[in-house]
């Protein structure tokens, strides 16, 4: 009885050690600096005329306290988009999007994801948090400028599936465009674990042990998709690259048959993550566009 109770308190050592490592993985992604993120885009051809917008800084405060970076690159008029970035980029990563909605004239607001960019050092929630903060930022938004704005979203990777999550918490979004996001954290870990660390998918689900303990909630319990459950009146337009092997396009054709509202979808064949407006940025900014003006 003795040896098996030290077998059953050493194994559950090891699945704690194990469980503790892989929300750290998920959740502690490496932080670019600014200054990386800017020779990446100037580099990329993406920095463009950021330097000559009219910008202005913003501390973001949210619901607890915690204190987001970003920035209003601002135009005459009405129209706002909150453009939300991918997991480990900075604000700097959105400006190819951001060029595109300036020169539509909107105000365009970027800033940096929890634990990313300029913020303090945190852990990132994989959309729980962060689809909350979004709210946070329309909600200033509309009341420094009027409640009738019109704001729409737009997000890349980690950024559209909060950016989906955030359209299941406020109804008012005129717009979201969603690229290259999951539907369902839980299988897209599953998938990552197997394919990039050559490890049974169900392992990945310590990780979601763990934050349940630490964090109380689930990383599998993480399912943009099920937002399209309930009634959804927001125009969503859905981008993934085919070649996608980080989120596969499979998470993006799951949410655009679950949405029942209005709806696009933009595959771009032979791009990989977050790669679709490299692969063919003219195309990219025509399907933005051609869906602003059909739906706004």
């Amino acid at each position: 009885m003795k040896y098996l109770k030290a077998g059953l308190l050493a194994a559950a050592g090891a699945t704690a050690a194990v469980s503790g490592a892989m929300l750290h993985i998920v959740t502690k992604p490496r932080r670019a600096t600014m200054e990386q993120s800017v020779a990446r885009e100037r580099e990329n051809g993406c920095y463009g005329d950021y330097d000559t917008y009219d910008r202005e800084p913003l501390e973001l405060v949210m619901e607890d306290g915690y204190i987001l970076h970003g920035e209003l690159l601002k135009r005459p008029g009405r129209k706002y988009v909150i453009i939300t970035h991918g997991y480990s980029d900075t604000r700097l990563g959105s400006l190819k999007y951001a060029h595109i909605y300036y020169r539509l004239g909107y105000n365009v607001c970027i800033y940096d994801l929890r634990h990313h960019g300029e913020n303090v050092d945190t852990y990132c929630s994989m959309g729980y948090r962060e689809s909350r903060d979004i709210v946070t930022i329309a909600e200033y938004l509309k009341k420094r400028f009027g409640s009738d704005i019109m704001l729409g979203l737009h997000g890349e990777s980690l950024g559209s599936a909060s950016s989906i999550l955030a359209l299941g918490r406020y109804p008012d979004f005129d717009f979201c465009v969603s690229d290259c996001g999951f539907a369902d954290l839980g299988k897209l870990l599953e998938y990552l674990c197997r394919v990039r660390i050559r490890l049974p998918g169900k392992l990945s689900h310590l990780a979601s042990f763990a934050s349940r303990v630490r964090y109380r909630y689930r990383l599998d319990g993480i399912r943009p998709v099920d937002v399209f459950s309930g009634e959804i009146r927001t125009p969503v337009l859905f981008i993934h690259g085919e070649a996608d092997d980080f989120i596969p396009p499979e998470h993006c054709r799951m949410m655009y048959e679950a949405a029942g509202g209005k709806k696009e979808l933009a595959l771009f064949p032979g791009a990989g993550h977050a790669q679709s407006y490299f692969s063919d940025s003219a195309r990219y900014e025509r399907v933005v566009e051609e869906f602003l003006q059909k739906y706004m």
